[in-house]
């Protein structure tokens, strides 16, 4: 019984996901990101300097992944001052629309 199975992007889970996106670019794979923060239905990556290239695909990855978000932030630059204050880049879905419940 030798039949063959197709898969598609729509089979793999997120981690799966990214392992296969950014493979190609020699990542290592403990760089790869396995979480993110939410809030409400905006999610929060870290990503580290070696993937921070990648941010619009992992971003979209993240969002496509997972039905209940509506966008995707990543910390860019430095934090500033005392209150941790940083700023956000919209890596996927609606930009500028930051406000959650």
């Amino acid at each position: 019984m030798d039949e063959e199975v197709e898969l598609s992007y729509e089979n793999y889970n997120a981690s799966d996901s990214l392992k296969l996106l950014l493979a190609p670019h020699d990542i290592p794979e403990k760089d790869i990101p396995s979480g993110f923060e939410v809030i409400g239905d905006v999610a929060h990556l870290n990503l580290l300097e070696s993937t921070f290239p990648h941010r619009f695909q992992i971003g979209q990855v993240v969002l496509d992944k997972n039905p209940r978000l509506r966008v995707v932030v990543c910390k860019i630059g430095r934090i500033q001052a005392e209150f941790r204050f940083y700023d956000l880049e919209c890596v996927a879905g609606e930009e500028g629309k930051y406000e959650t419940i």
